[in-house]
């Protein structure tokens, strides 16, 4: 190891945690050199060494103090103890100070008092050259945008912050470059509407969100995912360019679609779908990937068979079906014999296991003449006697399918 160069210890070094960087650079002055010189990330993550929790906490602040200081060009820095620790101000207020001439991305995952000296943790982050700034279980107040600019910033996100919408408006104008936005979990300080505005914007993501109305002003968005939400409508103002569009395990009217002319990806996941959101989805006819999944239509009904697939989605390369036999809204039954002749990957699952399953694999594989990979999904079975028979006759059907199919890469993964 001695005859290392020492800039590979110190890249070594920066993709271990911070505890490993302390240890290992007390076994040489080499090494030491490393950490001080050439060590360019340093991650402090209970999830890594669970033993930081257990820290006492002015001492877990005095050990973060000093493995910075043991560092002079720190481009990335991560400190995630999650909500239960809670840091005074004076040692993060250190911190920054001793990174932000060299610092570009900052991960601050924890909660921080007001003791004395009391600091904006967003102020002191904007007066810094970061790209990219996540911020967990913080509380966001009084923003303003003209005061406060993140020039460089380009990827923001906020896990479990208080904030209003209208200050979390002006944080997204503050920042002109910002490319990708992800807001999970947040503890909004009202239910006003939640406008998010930005002309640079190309990939949002909320997750856990809970709201009566949100309008998207982002003429750039490229990318746009929402899961484990609940809103009473959304809408999407202005021009879009819109590519990729996902909705896991969310609840409330979808009104987008008016500008979307080139959608090429949309995710559907547990959620149900009303008529008018339905035949808007028939509208996206440039789609490339597609995937129903334990998805209801509202009033009961076949959500989207084989025939309808192959009418409004000519340019599909990529299908993704779900299968629940005790649901005639999921069965996807096949109808007709329409071909899905750019099909080349099928991603088949399952809610309820019956032997009906496998026929209606077989049957989608007859209609997409061009296939190279079929995945199937399954979720994880009870164990009784009943199922394990059927997984049993699944595997028989799998193997022949197999041999007849000799051209497809199968392959079966459980959950």
């Amino acid at each position: 190891m001695e005859d290392l160069p020492i800039e590979v210890v110190g890249y070594i070094l920066s993709h271990a945690d911070a505890r490993d960087v302390v240890v290992a650079s007390s076994t040489s002055q080499k090494w030491r050199e490393a950490m001080r010189y050439h060590v360019r990330v340093l991650s402090f993550d209970s999830s890594q060494w669970p033993g930081y929790l257990l820290l006492d906490i002015r001492r877990l602040e005095s050990l973060i103090t000093r493995t910075i200081l043991q560092t002079t060009r720190l481009e990335s820095l991560r400190i995630c103890m999650g909500n239960r620790v809670t840091f005074s101000s004076a040692p993060v207020l250190n911190w920054l100070k001793n990174t932000r001439d060299t610092l570009t991305a900052l991960v601050c995952w924890f909660g921080y008092s007001s003791t004395s000296p009391r600091f904006d943790l967003l102020d002191r982050c904007g007066q810094d050259e970061l790209v990219s700034l996540s911020l967990g279980y913080t509380h966001i107040t009084g923003i303003k945008s003209s005061h406060l600019k993140f020039s460089r910033l380009t990827r923001l996100q906020l896990v479990g912050a208080s904030v209003s919408a209208f200050d979390l408006n002006c944080l997204l104008t503050a920042c002109p470059r910002l490319v990708e936005f992800r807001l999970i979990q947040p503890k909004l300080a009202d239910q006003a509407p939640l406008r998010l505005t930005s002309p640079s914007l190309r990939k949002i993501v909320v997750g856990d969100l809970k709201i009566n109305n949100i309008i998207l002003k982002v003429n750039s968005l490229e990318k746009l995912h929402f899961h484990d939400c609940d809103f009473e409508f959304i809408e999407l103002v202005g021009e879009s360019s819109l590519k990729s569009m996902k909705f896991d395990r969310v609840g409330g009217a979808l009104d987008i679609a008016k500008n979307i002319e080139e959608l090429e990806i949309l995710g559907l996941r547990d959620l149900v779908l009303n008529r008018r959101c339905y035949d808007m989805i028939s509208k996206y006819h440039t789609l490339r990937t597609l995937e129903l999944w334990r998805v209801k239509l509202e009033g009961g009904g076949i959500v989207m068979d084989p025939d309808r697939i192959a009418a409004c989605f000519p340019r599909l390369c990529h299908l993704s079906l779900s299968y629940n036999d005790k649901d005639e809204a999921l069965g996807h039954r096949l109808r007709g014999s329409s071909l899905l002749p750019n099909v080349v990957t099928l991603k088949l699952g399952w809610t309820s296991l019956t032997d009906l399953f496998m026929p209606w694999v077989e049957g989608l594989l007859q209609i997409c003449p061009n296939i190279e990979e079929l995945i199937i999904h399954g979720g994880m079975l009870s164990g009784a006697d009943k199922e394990r028979e059927v997984l049993s006759r699944l595997f028989t059907s799998m193997v022949r399918l197999m041999r007849t199919y000799l051209h497809v890469k199968f392959s079966l993964k459980f959950v």
